[in-house]
């Protein structure tokens, strides 16, 4: 910007305060002021080591992680403290100041409760619309992430800050609203569904940019519903499901959930959620870099929390069972990406690849086949598909599971390649459980892995729409055009999905009529693949400018275009996305 530059100063008042038309009687929270800026005390060290570690509960107060070795602390406590119990790794955190119901609010200056209020921080929507919101995170997201007190938030959080202390932390109210509104659209709102998350994303984030709530957990949590909005980017790098669960993981294993509690001071219910937001994060951990093709930021080398089991699942209310579905949905996940865990180990490129690395790396990969077969012959009966006339019926939850097996399959045997009709088998698979789950009306409230897994089984379908055998290039084509509407109903809420959708659109019309002279399916020239690609995403950069939306499929159609083999192309493409 040059010097002379003036910026005109906008009027328009802040579009974030309110959902639009249909949010007619939105909640400002009267805020009360918060504690002091834990991070700004000076005295911490002093106050940890003087404390008595048998009192004080590190469910009550902030808590550290302090591991037995590369630690200052540890090795100071003996001499100039009460000293540490064998096999302890969890303490009160100095300053020690007591949550109230899980949250730490920070006391702010007036220039941040400006620049918060801009942000519609303290602004909940009209309670029917929130009501609805919540209704939607619970009944579509909480079974897979399942780490929120359902009946204690349902009845508390109209009661934020109140004199109680009973209402839930104000950035998870927040952040429970934004994840329901991905899945659901009240039929009040008149906004897209795109813009409402975006505004509800808006005022939960601006809580944790300013550190308005300090309690850690509760980041974790936050940050974990935040990694279920997908903005209006394809930037998956800086931004969106990505970062967002790499800084859940990070706060996680600061805090120590990566450690058993052991002997530390804790009740049951700290411990039994501690350990369901440990695994949680294990299982969105894996499924991410299984889907973008990236390092996972778990290891379970790095674990020694018990397995998470059936009766680590409490009724949602008193008298009430456990949900069976969404409990068997969960369990049945956290095996699956054991299995999804250990190839992705055996694919990892560490060292040199001598003729002993390769042997036993062709060993894991036939091994974790084998497991997954094993893994599906095992399912519960309410993760199978039931039967309705000639088609199979899933509900969301078998749904989804299923997917992400087909997927599972598709790169499973892409690596090495001994069967490509179960391949095959898998992508078609794949279309058809979003079919019955898109006639079901359920279709936009799969988790975002699913409309990636979509994409690669729309992949498939392309690639086989250009095979020189004209019946299989017919039957790709058809699989392709089946699949193009459920393509388009996730496009209206994910970015990913909307580039996805452009390009095989494009596809698809091309397959269906004489491919033009530039073709990129016939032409060599990269010139030609980039004016094509441009073309298809709408883009006008010029060659060597990439979009970051428009890489994935750039490199999508030079995989395609360059790899006529088709188990090359399933493993490569879907890494890129």
């Amino acid at each position: 910007m040059s010097p002379n530059t003036q910026l005109v100063q906008s009027t328009r008042s802040c579009s974030y305060k309110t959902l639009g038309d249909g949010d007619n009687e939105p909640r400002t929270i009267c805020v009360q002021y918060g504690e002091k800026d834990i991070s700004q005390s000076d005295s911490t060290l002093v106050e940890f080591l003087s404390q008595d570690f048998d009192q004080g509960s590190v469910g009550d107060y902030q808590a550290t992680f302090i591991d037995d070795y590369a630690n200052n602390v540890r090795l100071l406590g003996p001499t100039f403290g009460k000293g540490f119990r064998p096999n302890v790794h969890h303490f009160r955190d100095a300053p020690f100041i007591k949550r109230s119901n899980g949250s730490i609010p920070r006391m702010i200056t007036e220039d941040e409760r400006t620049m918060l209020d801009h942000s519609g921080a303290f602004i909940l929507p009209d309670a029917e619309i929130a009501n609805g919101f919540i209704r939607a995170f619970f009944d579509r997201v909480h079974p897979t992430i399942p780490i929120i007190d359902q009946a204690n938030f349902r009845q508390s959080y109209l009661r934020p800050f109140s004199a109680d202390g009973n209402g839930p932390p104000l950035l998870l109210i927040q952040a429970v609203l934004l994840s329901g509104s991905t899945v659901w659209q009240h039929p009040r709102l008149k906004l897209p569904a795109e813009e409402i998350s975006k505004r509800l994303f808006a005022r939960a984030h601006a809580l944790v940019y300013h550190r308005f709530e300090q309690d850690r957990f509760t980041l974790i949590i936050a940050h974990l519903l935040f990694s279920t909005y997908t903005c209006d980017s394809c930037d998956d790098t800086v931004q969106n499901m990505w970062l967002s669960l790499g800084i859940a993981v990070r706060i996680a294993q600061g805090l120590g959930l990566h450690r058993d509690l052991g002997a530390a001071r804790a009740d049951r219910q700290h411990r039994l959620q501690w350990k369901k937001t440990w695994w949680t994060l294990f299982l969105h951990d894996t499924l991410c870099a299984f889907e973008w093709g990236r390092p996972r930021a778990i290891h379970l080398a790095d674990t020694d929390v018990d397995e998470i089991c059936e009766a680590d699942f409490d009724p949602p209310e008193l008298g009430a069972l456990p949900c069976r579905e969404h409990v068997d949905f969960f369990i049945s996940a956290i095996h699956l990406c054991y299995i999804i865990s250990d190839w992705l180990d055996d694919l990892r490129p560490g060292g040199p690849q001598t003729h002993r690395r390769i042997r036993r790396r062709e060993d894991g990969i036939h091994q974790a086949r084998a497991e997954l077969q094993k893994w599906y012959d095992g399912l519960p009966p309410t993760m199978t598909a039931s039967s309705r006339g000639s088609s199979s019926h899933y509900s969301l939850w078998s749904g989804m599971l299923n997917i992400t097996y087909c997927a599972a399959v598709v790169r499973f045997y892409s690596v090495a390649p001994v069967d490509p009709r179960k391949v095959h088998e898998s992508a078609v698979a794949i279309s058809t459980i979003c079919t019955s789950l898109f006639n079901q009306g359920l279709l936009s409230s799969v988790w975002v892995y699913a409309i990636h897994q979509l994409y690669l089984s729309m992949c498939h379908h392309a690639i086989e729409s250009k095979s020189p055998d004209q019946s299989v290039a017919a039957q790709g084509l058809e699989n392709l055009c089946t699949s193009l509407p459920m393509l388009e109903q996730l496009s209206r809420k994910n970015s990913v999905a909307r580039q996805a959708f452009r390009f095989l659109d494009n596809v698809a019309k091309r397959s269906g009529s004489d491919a033009p002279a530039d073709d990129p399916w016939q032409e060599d020239s990269n010139a030609s693949l980039w004016a094509w690609e441009m073309d298809v995403c709408g883009k006008s950069l010029e060659p060597g400018k990439i979009a970051t939306g428009s890489q994935y499929f750039l490199n999508s159609i030079m995989i395609i275009k360059c790899f006529k083999d088709l188990e090359i192309a399933l493993v490569i493409a879907p890494s890129t996305l």
